[in-house]
């Protein structure tokens, strides 16, 4: 209901005044939104890559319905078809971009029609950064000249980082691995 409150305020028998407000009291209380601990700290944006945003929404009279949203984004297909009205949204990791942090928002209705929300941060992970690559010598001959690969400078917060160094020849676009992926930024060959 609505309620209506007054203050009568009095000095001697001449100077008085009056305050007054409104309030509306609505039955029961919002729900109660609440959303787990995600399972990473950053997340990749790989092709079928997934992460589950568990929510879970209570009222003393009944939910009757939950949302997902992006908060100050919106991702078109970020979210696996129909997750994004259920308790738990499942979030397509390979359609959010690298370095930038999302925030997601989960709002529950009661049956009265009131609303509450929790939100949650998914911080996709930066790939590594500034570096550059160089071979010595830079000409040579088959299967006879021992060439060393040189990764240097590369910058990332997510160390140690791993190198694969692979080529092409005649820029057709197929990359063939010199090597399986390593820790060290160099390595030596012969080539093919």
């Amino acid at each position: 209901g609505t309620y209506e409150f007054s203050v009568f305020v009095k000095k001697g028998a001449d100077r008085n005044d009056t305050a007054s407000t409104t309030v509306v009291i609505t039955q029961g209380a919002p729900p109660a939104v609440d959303i787990g601990v995600l399972s990473a700290s950053k997340y990749n944006p790989m092709a079928d890559s997934y992460v589950q945003l568990a929510g879970s929404a209570t009222s003393d009279s009944g939910v009757a319905s939950t949302s997902w949203s992006q908060v100050d984004s919106y991702i078109s297909g970020a979210f696996i078809a129909g997750s994004d009205y259920r308790t738990t949204g499942v979030v397509q990791l390979d359609a959010l971009t690298a370095g930038v942090t999302y925030t997601f928002k989960l709002t529950a209705t009661d049956t009265y029609g009131e609303s509450s929300y929790a939100t949650v941060e998914v911080v996709m992970n930066e790939a590594p950064s500034s570096g550059g690559l160089s071979i010595i010598p830079s000409h040579g001959y088959v299967f006879d000249t021992d060439f060393t690969f040189l990764s240097e400078n590369w910058v990332d917060e997510d160390l140690p980082l791993s190198y694969k160094f692979v080529y092409t020849v005649g820029y057709d676009g197929s990359w063939t691995p010199v090597a399986d992926a390593q820790d060290s930024a160099s390595y030596d060959a012969l080539l093919p």
